[in-house]
């Protein structure tokens, strides 16, 4: 919440109940691998959220249109020296149903300008979730999704000796999207859905699995890293087994 009213965005604790919709429901502090962000697209969706999940923790921002980027970031005393970019997509409800490997995204200069004054002392990784000219969230770690990083593992292990270089390191490119599997927690066995996904590692990479990732009343249990060709394979096969 701090983060957008640095940036002068309106950002209120979710007891202020909102006038105008839709809005971004999210945690105030988020520490874990969880997907916290809910969309909410009435006040009858509003009031139904903080009866079940209460207002304490949680904040509450006007939704705009921009699709959201998850941009991982490695930084040199604020300065990017390289990032990776990946557009989000999602279900109404802002359930992630993809994330896009965005080989053509360019660092707003707004942002950048945030990330130097803000980070000045800071050198390492860092995840930002960026949406139009905003900074909706910060992580100094990389998005534990960017399966690209696990592959480029020598190169992650010489960026830091690279970092004062006045050179931009050269981005990693690969046409990848994500693609990860939910359940509903009530009403499937996760155990019994895991390994039915696992059987699908002989033609497809999947990781993530057994990880439990959750989502209001939903629990993600794996990920497929899929070419663009392969995403309406992914789409039968979640499809076929009932996964969201």
């Amino acid at each position: 919440m701090e983060l957008l009213c640095e940036q002068g965005q309106e950002a209120w604790p979710a007891a202020i109940v909102p006038e105008n919709y839709p809005v971004i429901m999210d945690h105030i502090v988020s520490l874990d691998e969880e997907e916290t962000q809910t969309t909410l697209s009435d006040r009858i969706a509003y009031i139904e959220f903080t009866r079940e999940n209460g207002t304490g923790g949680w904040f509450w921002t006007a939704a705009s249109s921009p699709p959201v980027i998850i941009v991982d970031i490695i930084l040199h005393r604020g300065i990017p020296r390289c990032y990776d970019a990946f557009q989000l997509t999602t279900a109404n409800s802002g359930l992630p149903l993809a994330y896009t490997h965005h080989l053509q995204y360019s660092l707003p200069d707004k942002c950048r300008n945030f990330i130097g004054k803000t980070l000045s002392s800071y050198s390492g990784p860092a995840s930002f979730r960026i949406q139009g000219e905003t900074i909706l969230d910060c992580r100094l770690r990389w998005n534990s999704l960017n399966y690209i990083w696990k592959q480029q593992i020598d190169f992650v292990k010489t960026a830091p000796t690279r970092l004062s270089s006045l050179k931009t390191l050269r981005p990693l490119r690969k046409e990848l999207i994500y693609i990860p599997c939910w359940i509903n927690e009530a009403d499937s066995h996760g155990d019994i859905e895991t390994e039915t996904l696992l059987r699908q590692s002989d033609n497809y990479e999947l990781y993530s699995i057994g990880d439990r990732v959750y989502w209001r009343d939903y629990v993600r249990i794996g990920v497929f890293a899929i070419s663009p060709e392969q995403y309406s394979e992914i789409t039968s096969i979640k499809h076929k087994n009932g996964w969201t």
